[in-house]
């Protein structure tokens, strides 16, 4: 056996053990609220040090573990676990990415996974009309409670869900990532930085993921009981949040470029936070899906 396979065979089962311990520390009260945090944690360090096709036999080994010692109740968990750590995993590992590339896709990859186990707990447990139920529940015991007004309206579960996803996965891929670099540079793996805020962008995916979520509610939209569409409204609130943030940063690029200070971003957020943001959520959104900021670049380079 080379040395080479023996480092990736050893790095693999630390992986599968670490990944392990983490799951069953979900389980002691206090602790599980640190180390919820950091499950993609192992998979991230793996395939940021070996190569993607390191993490075939970790899945197929963990694959069995869980269907022996669970029954599958923690596979939910590791595919979410799994899939955020072998994105930012991936991206680290590639030379022309920068911190930014790192969360973001952690970000984004937590986004896709979240909702296709919403999606497929749906379809095969009727997960959202049973989330649903309590939601429902909970907030009519506020009501009896008279917490809230006569006529009050109870506000769909579907709605909620991404903008808990928001709060939870992006700290999750931040810290994430802060501490798998620190321990890679500690092993003479290179370090990712945040670039200046001017030079941030949001993968591209997000720019189709967005007009493909689009179509999908437009078509919904007579089915005003579907968990599907009330969850994409949420997605896609989300969505024009980010794209506003990628717009404030276009116009910080756009100031730099033209040598202008940077007072004039104020007058920008107060845009933003005016009903023409849609100019700024625009501009986030042509900057995300095109190639502007280059061909900006390379005008001025002629």
């Amino acid at each position: 056996m080379s040395e080479h396979i023996r480092e990736v065979v050893k790095d693999s089962l630390l992986c599968v053990g670490l990944f392990f311990l983490l799951l069953a520390s979900l389980s002691i009260p206090l602790i599980n609220l640190g180390t919820l945090w950091f499950l993609p944690l192992p998979f991230l360090i793996l395939t940021a040090k070996q190569r993607l096709t390191a993490m075939v036999p970790v899945i197929l080994l963990l694959g069995v573990l869980i269907s022996i010692f669970s029954g599958y109740t923690h596979a939910p968990v590791t595919l979410f676990a799994v899939f955020i750590g072998l994105v930012m995993g991936y991206l680290y590992h590639r030379k022309n990415t920068s911190g930014t590339d790192v969360v973001l896709g952690g970000f984004v990859a937590g986004l896709v996974v979240s909702w296709a186990i919403l999606l497929a707990g749906q379809y095969f447990f009727q997960l959202m009309d049973r989330l649903r139920k309590i939601w429902e529940t909970e907030w009519n015991l506020f009501k009896t409670a008279g917490l809230f007004p006569e006529g009050f309206s109870v506000p769909p579960v579907e709605t909620f869900i991404p903008v808990l996803l928001l709060v939870v996965l992006f700290p999750m891929a931040l810290l994430n990532f802060l501490v798998a670099r620190r321990w890679l540079m500690r092993n003479q793996f290179p370090g990712k930085y945040f670039p200046p805020f001017r030079d941030w962008r949001l993968p591209r995916p997000l720019f189709y993921f967005y007009f493909v979520s689009l179509f999908i509610s437009w078509f919904l939209e007579g089915d005003e009981k579907s968990s599907l569409l009330f969850l994409l409204i949420g997605i896609l609130w989300v969505l024009q949040i980010l794209f506003l943030v990628q717009g404030f940063a276009f116009a910080a690029f756009l100031l730099h470029h033209w040598k202008k200070s940077n007072a004039w971003l104020i007058l920008v957020f107060l845009v933003a936070m005016s009903p023409l943001s849609v100019i700024v959520h625009l501009l986030g959104i042509v900057d995300t899906g095109s190639r502007l900021r280059e061909r900006i670049i390379d005008r001025e380079k002629e």
